[in-house]
């Protein structure tokens, strides 16, 4: 599925606000008025403060949950499917943990069993515990087999402690890894060559709304070829996939990482879906 990169901006400004913003374009001659069609939404009194403008200007309306169903149930692991050696659930939160006599040989997942996904939106909150220079995780979608148990390969909004992964649309174990490292908005070609359309943000203010050993929460929005990243509230990357040949699959698993190497805890909970 092929949308123009407009059409994506478009949509993710719909998805991420609720709020259409409408604009004008053209030119206007000296002493000239332009028309504008009415803003949407309510709209302040004007000389509200932080406003400037007599007209106002939109409120955003924070979107609500409405059409999510919950993934976890907050008491045990029903509907999930992992290693119990480094899987369970605690204080109402699924939680991954590697001990030093228990490190597996590869990251190793727990997976979603209620089906593949497409099209789709994610809620997710987590919490990252260990080496702040290796402790890593990422939540898996439209995942395949990667052929061994619990092992799967796909699409992944990353994390990490250490800020070199945290925000980014990553592929687990078919590279190139980095689809859209934090603060890019990026596009795999027609040759598969992936390259930057934009900067969103700034990498370090972006790395500065992680909340570093305490919770934090992603906001994964997925349709066709288009997907955005959203940490804390602020948007992370975007990244489309145009490539025809593409290696990443169309629709697949969901999925939990539990990254090998030195000991670590990553913690989920309020795991919340809509299929789109």
């Amino acid at each position: 599925m092929a949308i123009s990169a407009a059409g994506f901006m478009c949509a993710a400004v719909v998805s991420l606000g609720g709020v259409q913003q409408q604009a004008t374009s053209g030119v206007a001659g000296a002493g000239a008025s332009v028309q504008r069609p009415p803003l949407s939404g309510p709209v302040l009194p004007a000389g509200s403060a932080g406003q400037g403008r007599g007209t106002g200007l939109p409120v955003p309306i924070r979107e609500d949950e409405t059409g999510f169903v919950s993934l976890f149930d907050g008491n045990s692991l029903n509907g999930w499917d992992g290693n119990p050696i480094y899987w369970r659930v605690e204080e109402q939160a699924i939680v991954g943990e590697t001990r030093s006599n228990n490190i597996p040989q590869r990251n190793t997942f727990l997976i979603w069993k209620g089906g593949n996904v497409r099209d789709f939106e994610l809620k997710v909150d987590f919490k990252l515990v260990g080496d702040i220079a290796t402790a890593n995780s990422g939540v898996m979608y439209r995942a395949v087999s990667a052929g061994e148990p619990w092992s799967i390969k796909g699409y992944q909004a990353d994390m990490d402690l250490a800020g070199y992964y945290i925000g980014n649309i990553h592929g687990e174990r078919d590279c190139p890894c980095q689809m859209a490292p934090r603060a890019q908005f990026t596009r795999a070609g027609p040759d598969g060559s992936i390259k930057l359309l934009a900067q969103v943000s700034d990498v370090d203010t972006l790395r500065g709304h992680m909340n570093i050993g305490e919770w934090n929460s992603y906001h994964l929005i997925v349709r066709g070829s288009f997907h955005a990243l959203i940490m804390n509230g602020h948007l992370t990357s975007l990244f489309i996939n145009d490539d025809p040949n593409t290696r990443w699959a169309a629709e697949g698993m969901l999925g939990l990482q539990l990254h090998n190497g030195p000991p670590e805890k990553v913690m989920f909970k309020n795991i919340r879906y809509r299929k789109s």
